[in-house]
């Protein structure tokens, strides 16, 4: 594993992917989470990449009560969860994942949480431009 340094991320390390650990207060729990940014081996992080996560701390609060509400609501729909409170302490968030250049004009980000519920899929969200695209498990979001 490689040490990498970035002028947006900071410190990173590079196997594969390149990661930083991270701090976020999600769920009602102050976390320490994975970054991790999707590389093609022997690529740099693009200027997209870095555009996406400058982005996503502008408006990571607001990302965050969207996500946490997402989760609210998929968890009630998806296994029948009737009590809110129950919810925030089966679910993790594991890994934020800042997608390489796919489509012009949208930053994407992948949050990735592991869940109580569903211990083998977990569910993923798909942020697109500061907004929630898509819920589902973790392996249809990635």
């Amino acid at each position: 594993m490689d040490k990498y340094i970035d002028e947006v991320f900071g410190e990173l390390i590079h196997d594969i992917t390149f990661k930083k650990k991270y701090h976020i207060n999600i769920f009602n729990q102050e976390s320490t989470v994975d970054i991790s940014t999707r590389a093609f081996e022997f690529s740099e992080i693009t200027q997209y990449q870095r555009q996406t996560f400058i982005e996503f701390e502008k408006k990571k609060d607001e990302i965050i009560k969207a996500v946490e509400q997402a989760v609210i609501q998929y968890c009630k729909a998806t296994y029948d969860v009737s009590n809110e409170d129950e919810i925030f302490p089966n679910v993790e968030l594991e890994t934020i994942v800042i997608h390489r250049d796919s489509e012009e004009n949208k930053r994407k980000v992948g949050f990735i949480i592991s869940d109580e519920y569903n211990m083998e899929e977990g569910i993923g969200i798909q942020i697109i431009n500061e907004k929630i695209h898509d819920i589902h498990n973790q392996y249809l979001i990635l």
